[in-house]
């Protein structure tokens, strides 16, 4: 599989920024093939990265999608984990702090 050789490919040179995004993607294409066991393996990888991470748009992008992926429908009702509510609220204050940063800048 492709992204499982850019994952390769991030862990040598090391980017783990690269890395993250990859796990982050894989763990959305193990869930589509109903694989729940690679799928939580990527995430709980993805989900060691994140804190080790500076903020940035990607960060905030891995969050939101780790918390999606996280996200249990069921006939009666919307489930989510503990954690996938810390990751959306994460990826929500990345995105305002840049956004924040973005405005000031245009503003000099």
């Amino acid at each position: 599989m492709l992204l499982e050789q850019g994952l390769t490919l991030y862990r040598a040179r090391p980017d783990q920024t690269g890395v993250l995004m990859t796990l982050v993607e894989l763990s959305r294409i193990t869930a589509f093939q109903d694989d729940q066991t690679a799928k939580n393996a990527f995430l709980a990888e993805a989900a060691s990265l994140l804190e080790t991470l500076p903020d940035t748009v990607e960060k905030a992008y891995a969050y939101s999608e780790m918390g999606a992926a996280m996200v249990e429908l069921n006939a009666s009702a919307i489930q989510l984990p503990p954690e996938a509510v810390r990751y959306l609220a994460e990826s929500e204050r990345i995105q305002r702090a840049k956004s924040r940063c973005s405005v000031c800048s245009q503003k000099t």
